[in-house]
Order: C-alpha cells, then structure tokens, then sequence
C-alpha cells in the first residue's frame, strides 16, 4: 500500500534536459549546413540552449533523488591486474620516429629536449 502511495518518481527535469540537449543537437546538425551553420541566429539559439542544457545536466549529477553524492568517480578496489607495474614504467622516446617527425615538422631545437631514448639502458 505504501509503495501505491507514492507512486513512481521521475526526474522530469532530467528528462526534459535530455530531451532540449539531443533535441537542440540533432536540429543543429541537421539544418546547420542548410542555414549556413552559425550566421543563422536560430542555429546560434539552439547551440547555446545545448550547450547550457548540458552542463545544467552536468550539474544535477551530484544530487540522485534529492541525496547528494560526493564520490561520483569510484575506483574498483578488486579488479584484476594483468602484466606487472614494470609494464607502465615509461621507456622513453623512440629516437627513429622522434627525429623523423621533428625533421618532417621542422622542430630541429626539438631533438634536444629529449631526456631519455627507447633505445638507452635505463638508469
């Protein structure tokens, strides 16, 4: 009986935020090529009323039903770890690349801030 009475509760302006950030989206890039993209003040209305949407969004995402949550990002404490911590360890630049794109972008002065090659021992 107590579940009856308070019936199914919905986040309507959630939804409804959803609803203007895909809704806008989609218009922009649909009748943007069309209308010339942002010279088309509709076009500029719709990509602001997105954009603020979103990060609206973006900010009801710490309160679920009215509770705050402070740890929004957690780190699964008991997933597998494959291969050893030696794996990450950086091995440095790898010189044939390096000096290639340095030349091909013309970045000479580059080549000298290179601490540590793929190729040298690690110290």
């Amino acid at each position: 009986k107590q579940s009856q009475k308070g019936g199914i509760k919905l986040d309507f302006l959630g939804f409804g935020l959803l609803g203007l950030t895909f809704g806008s989206l989609e218009f922009v890039l649909d009748k943007g090529q069309e209308d010339d993209w942002f010279s088309s003040h509709l076009i500029t209305f719709f990509t602001v009323a997105m954009v603020v949407a979103f990060v609206v969004i973006g900010g009801l995402f710490t309160n679920v039903l009215g509770a705050p949550r402070n740890d929004i990002a957690r780190l699964n404490t008991d997933a597998a770890i494959t291969g050893t911590l030696d794996d990450l360890a950086w091995g440095g630049v790898p010189r044939s690349e390096f000096l290639a794109l340095c030349s091909e972008l013309g970045f000479e002065r580059m080549r000298e801030r290179v601490h540590r090659w793929a190729d040298q021992p690690s110290v």
